[in-house]
């Protein structure tokens, strides 16, 4: 059997009430362009290892949890709200964490993708500088991707100004995602407590 895998970092429900607040302005103006993804599915992906076998989930976990032990808990801050995956080609909202927070969570995407190697796990790996996000929405089959560039052409209106909204993670999850006619489900198989964090 085989399965479709990722890790990622989940916000507490504290900072989803918060987000929630931050993009109710944009219902009015997007909803016929955009589907937004439910708060439950909020997330910030770190590593995609796409379909993998259950014979490697050994592997995997016991990667995550050796590259969990050189991190500790960290502030991730949420910068602004922007569109995906650039403004020439605006097929999702993010919500985008700041520069600082990016470079964190890509020193700790390389350790865990290192040790996933290292512990014969295989999967094609981003050569791209990591850049820290939630996806809030996606493109809609109402809407195109022409349609939400021309309308509202490069960052997305409704924020006054930095969000510098903060939330404290301190674990990296280990997730699969099925696939079904609704959209993507997502379920937690495994919690990675980062070293120093109150599980650990």
């Amino acid at each position: 059997m085989r399965r479709r895998l990722f890790f990622a970092l989940n916000v507490d429900e504290r900072t989803k009430e918060a987000i929630q607040k931050s993009i109710a302005g944009l219902r009015p103006e997007f909803d016929r362009r955009f589907r937004f993804v439910p708060p439950e599915n909020w997330h910030i992906t770190v590593s995609f290892l796409g379909a993998q076998d259950n014979g490697r989930l050994t592997n995997i976990m016991r990667a995550a949890k050796e590259a969990a032990k050189h991190f500790e808990p960290m502030v991730v801050t949420f910068e602004r709200l922007q569109f995906g995956p650039d403004d020439r080609h605006p097929r999702m909202i993010w919500m985008a964490t700041d520069q600082g927070t990016s470079g964190q969570i890509g020193e700790l995407k390389g350790e865990l993708e290192a040790r996933l190697a290292g512990n014969g796990v295989s999967f094609e790996r981003e050569s791209r500088p990591f850049a820290g996000h939630i996806t809030l929405a996606r493109t809609s089959r109402n809407g195109t991707m022409s349609d939400a560039g021309r309308t509202v052409p490069g960052t997305v209106p409704f924020q006054a100004g930095p969000l510098h909204l903060k939330c404290t993670i301190d674990s990296i999850d280990l997730m699969e995602s099925e696939l079904k006619k609704s959209g993507s489900e997502y379920a937690i198989l495994q919690n990675f407590h980062l070293a120093g964090s109150s599980e650990d």
